[in-house]
């Protein structure tokens, strides 16, 4: 077991909010950029609430994958500048 219930259970809740913090944010932006066009409406929500839990798994999972990727992509930008 990774952890007590109580700060799973808190993960768990604030992993949540985020993602709906930013599907309801997608949803309003898309609603604002496109007004008259719900098929372009569709794909910036989509595209944006992809995004967001993109970021969201990048940043919160410790997978082997994740961890080999972003120390790659750090180690790159480092030597570029």
């Amino acid at each position: 077991m990774p952890g007590p219930l109580g700060r799973r259970t808190l993960a768990e809740f604030i992993g949540a909010a985020f993602l709906v913090m930013a599907v309801v944010g997608s949803g309003i932006a898309a609603a604002r950029l496109s007004p008259g066009d719900i098929g372009l409406d569709l794909l910036e929500n989509a595209a944006v609430t992809g995004a967001a839990l993109a970021a969201i798994i990048w940043r919160s999972v410790p997978s082997p994958v994740l961890t080999s990727t972003r120390s790659s992509l750090w180690s790159s930008g480092a030597s570029d500048g």
